[in-house]
């Protein structure tokens, strides 16, 4: 998947919705690993879909960049062209669906440009709801807010 075609929202703080804290970004530490396997079945999910339809093994498929692809001649399918028929499929075991090798990884452990804010050091920023690191921020007369929300940052 293109990294430019992923739209990151924040979720509402909300207690009476969520029971989750939202300091020190733990919550991605704590949920690596289930989110890791959520990610894999739903990889898992799409392949056996597209692998349905093309009348196909399942091993012959695989994901990459935003769709299943199959064959030569090779053929694909968008993620979003397969996600109706693979929500109908069994979910797989989250304990034992095959994890993404991090030697195989796009993003996480890489360089990844930030698309939804302006690059550090394009100053003056203005205030305009587009920066999500209050640290980026500059407001007139030159004032910086203080820290709202810390980036995320792996240890």
């Amino acid at each position: 998947m293109d990294w430019k075609n992923v739209k990151v929202e924040q979720a509402p703080t909300n207690p009476k919705i969520y029971e989750l804290g939202t300091g020190g970004s733990g919550s991605v530490a704590g949920s690596w690993l289930p989110l890791r396997r959520a990610g894999a079945a739903a990889r898992e999910m799409l392949i056996a879909a597209a692998a349905q339809k093309w009348e196909v093994g399942a091993d012959t498929c695989k994901a990459v960049d935003g769709q299943v692809v199959h064959g030569n001649p090779k053929r694909y399918l968008s993620y979003g062209e397969l996600v109706e028929a693979a929500a109908k499929l069994p979910i797989p075991n989250f304990n034992t669906v095959p994890l993404k090798n991090s030697d195989n990884f796009t993003l996480v452990g890489h360089d990844t440009p930030r698309y939804e804010a302006p690059r550090k050091g394009q100053r003056p920023l203005r205030c305009l709801g587009s920066i999500r690191a209050s640290r980026d921020a500059v407001c007139g007369g030159g004032a910086v807010p203080g820290c709202v929300r810390r980036e995320i940052g792996f240890v």
